[in-house]
């Protein structure tokens, strides 16, 4: 026998078996007389509904936000979050007096109450039906207890409700009696959103709506992906006819997100609605960045020039290609819902500006390494947009607010130009950092680029603004040596620990949208990455009081530790010099551009350079009548280099080559006739010579002699220098090759995705990894040469500090430098650190201005924390009394043009009150969780730092 079932509160549509031959035609009709579910709100019960006005259009006003918030008005509209099933219990749920009549209910072929979940059909399974093959009928606009005088039956006795356990087709009701709202209102105040305004047809759960966003935030699914696992929740054979409603879904799915967004930056409490957003004012904007008038102190202006670095603010910016769009629909057909409202600038505005200004700014080529970022366009067939660019805080990587456009041709410097000056157009800021992976190309005539732009690009930056720019950590080992210290966030003062990676950090958790949003139109790709940059920023909201927690635990120890070893190294150094170390830092602090400490003083001289003073040698040398001169157009230390030159070109083992070499060691043996006697005598190494590849031969230098064939110790002494100088060519060439290839390999996992693209960048870097081992072989050529003439010459073994002996191991890029081996951090390969001038005191003027540099940012750092702890609960304090307010303003809610209505305005100032509450709340757990972070600074860390509140070890013990 069947049972009877009471209704549940989670699922869609009640999912039952079968019952043997039920009459469906003859089935009674019942009236659903729902009430709101119970939900809990400040410590009170009370009966919620939601309520949400759709446009006419994608691009309408969506005014009405007020149909978002919940009420406690039972009497006048029906409340229902969800439709049940009969899977589970509704007690809290129903109205009481309704689950008492569903119990007495009997539906056709149900005689026993025994029996509640399963029936047993005739066929020898169990089988699903549903309420609309029972005869059951859901009826709107009504409450409990009541029915209509005038249902409006669904288009075809039929309507699709999407949900989170299934597609499903429903008998529903519309009210018709005297004057009933819109059918879209009536499925609103029903909970269920309605794919259109018109007549619906279709609808989904506000559950399924949440259901979604939440998972695409946290798995980045698709909407296809996820409304095909609906379609298997329902059927998963494929036997049964399923409505098609993934376009309706999709629609819904983006309604809902920018509804969200209104709603939660209090679009719906304030008298001009959704009309009257402002550009950017629905970003989700950095509570520890400085914003003046919200969370610094009145007087911070005025703050002293040591302390006004604790008001910087730090950006970076960046490119994604990753994140490219396809030449898929157009802005004419897919307008986007939140023009400029949030993260991505307006698109019309930006259009006309790189219409007007796309050809007129001249890209020069990069001076810097070779930068893909500078001279490459990454532009592709078939592609709208190949990438983003953005602007975002460094410091807590969040995402700036109108910061993102979409780049066409690459990084284009017109493109950066843009969103830079729309980032910080609005920014009171009086010093701002500004990273940039290719800060040191794109920020030398940014301020001329500007004055050729739109007035309002113009940005201030004189005395009362400075700007600087720096390059991210992880990046700057791919620049030349000069960009090593001028752009470094370790030597540039006032910036801490600021890695200026922020920016790269924020892509992993976007990428994997690429998949998704490259194919979908310009409006709702915007409006999707909107959505998931407002969540990226929000997270990062939530874990701020644990991260600046974290980042305080692990400065103040290092502030400390770097002060006491800076310390002892000054005490063991002579205090003049000490002196002059600090005076010529403070220097290059103040003003990068006067000669640098950190590098050496003393250059070395490249193969050109001791060839010219060979040169000029050997002109006075001639003049006096003292010149070593054997053959009348090749001198002796032409002779030597051009030997070099043969040695490096051998590896090209042309026919050409060969007819170079015999053409030299005809004059070779001018100046060494000793060798030419030896070679002589040697015919069988003659003869192997001859046939030997050009690669092998051997040129018999000065340096591979053998002592028993006399040279002049004149020959010696040039190829000792030309060695010499050949050593430190070699080492500049293989720093450079190494930094060509970190870049490569960065850009190659950044932006390189497919076998082709793969395939193309790995011929590159073995181009590369090739000159890099080119380069190696010729340092350990000449430092070979160099031993070899030293011991001949007798010259003191001091040679071997200014060469070292370079292993396999040493031959390894720049890995990002976060500090020197005292604080524990990898040390770097000698190639990079070794300055080949020999000289002590050139070493420890660079080590101990390094060192000064290392505890100077781990001190500011500190201070930035402090400073932003503060910041982050003025900015609570602020939000959280703005939401106060609008629970008090309740004056001017009657929207132009609407119908007011009491429920409006009680779900307004409920929702107002909801939001007051949770800021208040994150401003506690802050202060809960810094509780001990003044004692822990003023003890130098020595006392624990996290509170019991912090520490939670939810794993269970077995």
């Amino acid at each position: 026998m069947a049972g009877r079932r009471r209704l549940g509160k989670n699922d869609l549509i009640p999912v039952i078996e079968e019952v043997p031959e039920p009459n469906v035609l003859t089935a009674p009709v019942i009236d659903i007389p729902w009430t709101g579910f119970q939900v809990r709100s400040s410590g009170d019960m009370g009966h919620r509904s939601h309520r949400v006005t759709i446009p006419n259009t994608l691009d309408d006003d969506y005014g009405d936000l007020a149909a978002m918030f919940q009420s406690t008005d039972d009497n006048t509209h029906l409340n229902l979050l969800t439709v049940p099933t009969f899977e589970e219990d509704v007690d809290d749920a129903v109205d009481p007096s309704y689950t008492t009549h569903m119990e007495e209910t009997s539906f056709p072929g149900h005689r026993s109450r025994s029996s509640r979940r399963s029936v047993w059909n005739k066929n020898g399974y169990f089988s699903k039906t549903t309420f609309k093959q029972l005869g059951y009928r859901f009826q709107l606009g009504h409450p409990a207890g009541e029915s209509c005088n005038s249902p409006i039956p669904s288009f075809d006795q039929n309507f699709t409700i999407i949900n989170i356990n299934g597609i499903h087709s429903v008998a529903l009701d519309f009210c018709g009696c005297n004057i009933p709202p819109p059918h879209c209102v009536q499925l609103l105040r029903f909970g269920w959103y309605p794919a259109t305004v018109g007549f619906p047809r279709s609808a989904a759960t506000y559950r399924v709506l949440k259901s979604y966003q939440m998972l695409s935030f946290e798995s980045k699914a698709s909407a296809f992906e996820y409304y095909q696992s609906l379609v298997r929740q329902t059927d998963n054979t494929g036997t049964v006819h399923i409505p098609d409603r993934y376009r309706a879904f999709m629609r819904m799915v983006r309604q809902y997100r920018h509804l969200k967004m209104l709603k939660r930056v209090g679009r719906g409490n304030d008298a001009s609605g959704a009309a009257g957003t402002l550009p950017r004012q629905c970003a989700v904007v950095c509570p520890a960045c400085p914003r003046p008038g919200i969370n610094l102190d009145a007087d911070w202006i005025n703050a002293p020039p040591e302390k006004r670095f604790l008001y910087t603010l730090f950006l970076g910016m960046d490119a994604n290609f990753r994140l490219k769009r396809k030449m898929v629909s157009t802005d004419a057909a897919d307008p986007g819902l939140s023009n400029g409202w949030a993260y991505f600038v307006d698109e019309s505005e930006f259009k006309d500006f790189l219409d007007a200004f796309g050809n007129l700014i001249v890209q020069e080529p990069s001076t810097c390494s070779n930068h893909n970022a500078v001279n490459k366009e990454r532009g592709k067939a078939g592609l709208a947009a190949s990438g983003v660019g953005t602007v975002d805080c460094t410091r807590h990587d969040m995402k700036h607010p109108a910061s993102v456009g979409d780049l066409q041709k690459g990084e284009r410097y017109v493109n950066m130009d843009y969103l830079f000056c729309s980032s910080v157009a609005n920014e009171a800021s009086v010093e701002v950092v500004v990273s940039y992976d290719i800060a040191c190309q794109w920020g030398i005539n940014l301020w001329e680029r500007l004055k050729k732009y739109l007035s309002w690009m113009r940005v201030n930056h004189d005395q009362s603004k400075s700007f600087r720019f720096l390059v991210p950590k992880f990046h700057l080992p791919a620049h030349v040596q000069k960009c090593q210290t001028q752009y470094s966030f370790n030597y540039n003062t006032n910036v801490g620990r600021t890695d200026g990676e922020g920016v790269e950090r924020g892509w992993v958790h976007i990428n994997p949208v690429s998949s998704s949003t490259r194919e979908m139109g310009p409006g709702s790709r915007r409006d999707t990455l909107d959505d998931h940059f407002g969540d990226c920023n929000w997270r990062k909201i939530c874990s701020l009081a644990t991260l600046i927690l974290r980042r305080l635990e692990n400065a103040v120890p290092q502030m400390v530790e770097h002060q006491e070893l800076h310390a002892a190294f000054t005490g063991g150094l002579p205090v003049p010099a000490v002196a002059t170390w600090d005076r010529e830092f403070s220097v290059w602090e103040a003003d990068t551009s006067q000669p640098n400490p950190l590098e050496p003083q003393v250059k070395n001289l490249s193969q050109d350079a001791i060839r010219k003073q060979l040169a000029d040698d050997e002109e006075k040398d001639l003049a006096t009548g003292t010149a070593f001169l054997m053959h009348e157009d090749i001198s002796a230390s032409h002779l030597i280099s051009m030997g070099i030159d043969l040695e490096e070109s051998q590896y090209l083992r042309s026919s050409a080559l060969r007819r170079k070499i015999d053409s030299w060691v005809a004059i070779q043996h001018m100046y060494i006739p000793g060798l030419c006697l030896a070679r002589t005598l040697d015919d069988d190494a003659q003869q192997s010579q001859r046939e030997a590849a050009v690669s092998s031969i051997s040129l018999h230098l000065p340096s591979s002699l053998i002592p028993s064939i006399p040279c002049d110790s004149r020959l010696l002494i040039i190829e000792l220098k030309l060695r010499s100088a050949q050593a430190s060519d070699s080492l500049d060439d293989l720093r450079e090759a190494l930094r060509i290839r970190s870049y490569i390999l960065i850009d190659k996992q950044r932006f390189q995705r497919g076998q082709i693209a793969n395939t193309r960048s790995n011929d590159v870097i073995a181009r590369c990894q090739a000159k890099v081992q080119a380069a190696a072989a010729r340092y350990r050529s000449a430092r070979l040469a160099f031993c070899a003439l030293s011991r001949r010459l007798h010259v003191d073994e001091g040679w071997k500090t200014k060469f070292p002996i370079l292993k396999d191991h040493d031959i390894r890029g720049m890995a990002a430098e976060e500090d020197d081996s005292a604080s524990g951090y990898k040390k770097l390969s000698w190639i990079w650190t070794h300055s080949g001038a020999g000289e002590q005191a050139n070493g420890l003027r660079i080590e101990w201005c390094k060192g000064r540099a290392h505890k100077d940012r781990w001190k500011e750092e500190v201070q930035l924390l402090q400073e932003e702890m503060k910041r982050v609960k003025k900015s609570l304090l602020y939000e959280a009394n703005v939401w106060d307010q609008r629970a008090k303003d309740t004056d001017n809610w009657s929207l132009p043009g609407l119908i007011w209505c009491p429920a409006y305005s009680e779900g307004q100032i409920a929702y107002a009150h909801e939001q007051h509450q949770q800021l208040l709340g994150m401003h506690r757990h802050c202060e809960e969780v810094w509780i001990n972070a003044d004692s822990f600074i003023a003890n130098n860390g020595r006392i624990e730092v996290v509170p019991s509140i912090v520490i939670h070890d939810d794993d269970e013990v077995v």
